[in-house]
């Protein structure tokens, strides 16, 4: 078969395992951000009308507007599953890309198709899919503009459309900016004509969404100033920490536990000297690359550096093939392939099958029928069998308890609870963090009693921002009402997985 007609094949195929895989009603998981964002869209979507809760927690979202927009739209906001569905179009179009900037880049038809079938079985990549988040359009416009500039394309039709993918994907995401920074300095190093309007008016979109954004919400430059806040010593020992974790993610974005570790280890230090490659040749990838490292090092939360990393790797690896390509010009190919890139992908391929063969017989596995749309949860994968299915059945319990008390609280109360978006997506109603549990009791029952929520709905989680089962029952018990308690399998006893409660007196 010809190599084009194979690539239409298996890209074809990758598609619609993706979309099966991604067919899904509910949220993969409890992070805030998915709800954030459909509960956005909601209020982007023209056919239905706002609420409190979608007007309250668009104002007060911190995520650009580019994303829940598109899925506001298009029909997302109206439907989960169809906001999946956009959301995994976003993806293959990316690999689309991906696929075309690779074979520009000087690999070959046949080499990038097995690159972007690498992409498709990476842990990271098909776990990513499950959920609602801006990532995959990121990716898509991040390739997009690499994908431009490489075509070496001098005109200034092509510079305009390069400056508008850049304006989108910073409007995506804010983990952008190293992308408009590296557009920047490849103007000024090619001494670009007109790398002053450019430049202006590929940042300028950027600035004005930091300046306009509500100013309630949390803002990123907030966090960093929070967290760095201290000495030089501690800020270095804090990107230490993280460079050292960064080797664990990169594992982890391939496959669990230990398969492969030493080998993934050296192509992570053939990646590291495939993106000095790149940024030795004054490239536009390899100054993005380098920049974006750097934000990712220097993020002071380490639980979100698996999805920081994801959008990069893919061209981490594709700078790695081109450096190999070029300096190592007298080993031969094979089947289309240099030799040394034929040996890399071909270890990268041996380490993602086991994985993946794992992945798909738990999604076989048997569940009961009530529990099938929770094979489509973080939940479900779960290395423990039985955790993973009390973890779904947990889910599904706190989902129903959530949609059963809206019928306790009306429509323009305002409800406590640690994971607020969620109150807002599944209760549909306006809700606050309370106050942290490292206050006082004079000053938490104060800013209790300031407060316009009168309702609490608990869940048996804990945190180090709350340290509590159920926070804050044990200091609210003497001045709430138990509205009802909603169990495990909804028979009364058991498990609780959630308590609504309602403030009388404090």
């Amino acid at each position: 078969m010809p190599i084009g007609a194979c690539s239409v094949v298996i890209i074809s195929i990758i598609a619609t395992l993706y979309f099966i895989w991604t067919w899904s009603p509910i949220l993969a998981q409890f992070g805030g951000d998915n709800a954030t964002y459909l509960l956005t869209a909601k209020l982007f979507s023209p056919y239905s009308q706002s609420t409190y809760a979608v007007e309250y927690f668009s104002i007060h979202s911190r995520y650009p507007p580019l994303y829940p927009l598109l899925l506001g739209l298009l029909g997302g906001g109206e439907s989960v599953l169809i906001a999946h569905l956009l959301t995994t179009s976003f993806l293959i179009a990316a690999i689309l890309v991906l696929y075309k900037w690779a074979s520009i880049m000087g690999l070959g038809r046949l080499h990038s198709l097995v690159l972007i079938v690498i992409f498709s079985m990476m842990q990271n990549t098909y776990m990513q899919a499950l959920s609602i988040l801006s990532e995959n359009l990121y990716l898509l416009l991040s390739l997009s503009v690499l994908y431009i500039i490489s075509l070496k394309d001098n005109s200034e039709k092509w510079a305009w459309v390069a400056v508008l993918l850049i304006v989108c994907a910073t409007l995506t995401r804010s983990a952008g900016l190293p992308l408009v920074l590296s557009f920047i300095i490849y103007l000024f190093i090619n001494r670009n004509n007109n790398k002053y309007l450019f430049s202006f008016s590929a940042i300028l979109p950027m600035i004005a969404w930091g300046l306009f954004n509500n100013q309630d919400s949390i803002s990123y430059a907030g966090q960093f100033s929070d967290r760095y806040s201290t000495d030089l010593v501690s800020i270095l020992l804090q990107i230490l920490d993280q460079s050292v974790y960064m080797l664990s993610i990169w594992h982890r974005s391939f496959t669990n536990g230990n398969t492969g570790y030493l080998l993934l280890s050296i192509i992570a230090i053939f990646c590291f000297f495939g993106m000095m490659y790149s940024l030795y040749l004054k490239r536009i990838e390899g100054i993005y690359v380098f920049l974006y490292m750097l934000m990712v090092l220097a993020w002071p939360y380490p639980a979100e550096s698996m999805r920081l990393l994801y959008p990069v790797i893919p061209v981490l690896l594709v700078q790695t093939s081109f450096m190999i390509k070029n300096l190592m010009p007298s080993l031969n190919s094979v089947y289309g392939f240099h030799k040394g890139n034929f040996v890399i992908q071909g270890i990268l391929l041996i380490i993602l099958v086991p994985n993946l063969v794992l992945t798909i017989n738990r999604f076989n596995a048997p569940v009961d029928e009530y529990l099938m749309p929770y094979k489509r949860t973080y939940d479900w994968y779960n290395p423990n069998p039985v955790a993973a299915v009390n973890g779904v059945r947990f889910t599904h319990g706190v989902i129903s308890s959530l949609k059963d008390a809206r019928n306790y609280i009306p429509e323009d109360q305002c409800v406590y609870s640690i994971k607020p978006s969620i109150i807002g997506l599944y209760m549909e109603r306006i809700s606050h963090k309370p106050p942290v549990a490292s206050i006082d009791d004079i000053s938490f029952y104060k800013l209790i009693e300031q407060s316009e929520c009168r309702h609490f709905y608990l869940l048996p989680f804990a945190s180090p921002t709350y340290n509590q089962p159920f926070y804050p029952y044990e200091r609210m018990k003497d001045y709430i009402d138990i509205i009802k308690v909603y169990y495990l399998d909804g028979n009364n006893k058991g498990n609780i997985v959630a308590i609504l409660a309602k403030l009388n007196n404090i």
